[in-house]
């Protein structure tokens, strides 16, 4: 029979007796990888030789990687433990970089995004779903906690690309260094500690809270709205963070190294954004801090669209975006292992997936608004985005409300 170790054990490599290092640094490694691709867009089309435009589309099978996970990776980890699907992510993070690295045409860097949201996602499911079951009431702070090292990653990741670019013309340097970082998560999945268990249900009046067959689960309509609302806030969030160089460089005039700045000045503020959370939701309920959250990101997007030629707005705008985005998703997951607390990682994997449907279609549609009717039109666009995911969080809080209070 299966014992629950204690929970100071459970996010550790075996044999150690030391704070949950590799999900803290396996956040750090994605932030990385994610926050290159979008200053990385010069460097593929001359890699490819293919117009920026059709670079530019490598988002959508990025966000295919993310939506397929669930069918792909997480099957992995249910039937053959954590370890497996840590080490699936890892391979296919490996991967995905070699292929964007070196790959010299569409339809590899095609494939390595493919694979890089793949692996992302694989990655983030299974640290977020341990972590929050191990938080139980205070999830929210957690999970805030472990995603603000993403935040550290993402800061630092535009940094190398400005870095290759002032030193080499290019951002290959960066994401040799993604790879270099990515290398420690296939070792330390190999020796992660596979026994992570949910927690016992202390509201069995709640049906929710027992756990369902898949079929069932999926016919609960908070999860899909929660999904719905997950989507829109991933989806603007890719957007924001990939196109916002391109944004810079085409509004302001200013070189590609210093548009890169502007994506590091967005995570800079994610991060802190995120450290922040898990002091004031000390005080403040969730749903205020999501509520006041997308409020900020409205006005952030508004000051940036009034003066689109000023880079020092363009950067004010980014930092006030980054840091009123932050609390958003961590929020949502909490609520997602709240209502579902059985099924954890299933939720996890399936609200994932699903927020990566919207950014299919939407980061690549910001590109193509911008290349047609300019910077302005595009942040337009995704300020109505924006406006669509508070009237959804509207129609999510009243829900919530009956559920869970």
């Amino acid at each position: 029979m299966e014992t629950t170790p204690p929970a100071s054990q459970i996010l550790q490599p075996a044999g150690a007796a030391r704070p949950p290092w590799l999900a803290f640094y396996a956040f750090v490694s994605i932030g990385v990888n994610a926050s290159i691709i979008g200053p990385a867009l010069p460097t593929f089309a001359a890699q490819t030789g293919a117009p920026l435009e059709q670079v530019g589309l490598l988002f959508t099978p990025f966000a295919l990687g993310y939506a397929t996970s669930v069918f792909i990776i997480s099957p992995i980890g249910a039937r053959l433990g954590m370890r497996a699907l840590l080490l699936s992510g890892a391979t296919c993070l490996l991967v995905s970089l070699a292929l964007l690295l070196l790959g010299q045409s569409l339809p590899l860097i095609y494939l390595g995004a493919y694979l890089l949201g793949l692996g992302q996602s694989g990655t983030q499911v299974g640290y977020n779903a341990m972590v929050g079951l191990l938080a139980g009431p205070n999830a929210a702070r957690m999970l805030s906690r472990l995603n603000a090292f993403f935040g550290i990653g993402a800061l630092a990741g535009p940094l190398f690309v400005s870095l290759g670019y002032s030193l080499f013309g290019s951002a290959s340097i960066a994401l040799l260094l993604a790879l270099v970082l990515s290398a420690p998560l296939l070792v330390g999945a190999w020796v992660w500690r596979d026994a992570v268990a949910p927690p016992a249900v202390h509201n069995p009046a709640n049906s929710a809270s027992a756990r369902l067959p898949l079929s069932q689960l999926l016919r609960q309509p908070v999860l899909w709205l929660l999904g719905a609302i997950a989507s829109i806030y991933v989806s603007s969030e890719v957007a924001f963070s990939g196109w916002a160089a391109v944004y810079a460089e085409r509004g302001s005039g200013v070189s590609a190294a210093q548009s890169a700045l502007l994506v590091t000045v967005f995570f800079a503020a994610f991060t802190l954004g995120r450290y922040l959370t898990d002091l004031i939701s000390r005080w403040v309920k969730p749903p205020l801090i999501v509520s006041s959250a997308i409020v900020l990101t409205g006005i952030g997007l508004l000051l940036m669209i009034a003066l689109p030629g000023v880079f020092a707005i363009n950067m004010a705008g980014a930092f006030v975006v980054g840091l009123a985005m932050s609390p958003i998703y961590p929020i949502l997951i909490s609520y997602g292992i709240r209502l579902f607390p059985r099924d954890a990682t299933v939720v996890t994997g399936f609200l994932t997936s699903m927020a990566a449907l919207v950014a299919l279609v939407i980061p690549s549609l910001v590109g193509v608004v911008m290349t047609g009717q300019g910077v302005t039109a595009a942040w337009g666009l995704l300020l109505l985005i924006v406006a669509v995911l508070g009237g959804g969080w509207a129609l999510l809080r009243g829900m919530l409300r009956q559920q869970l209070e």
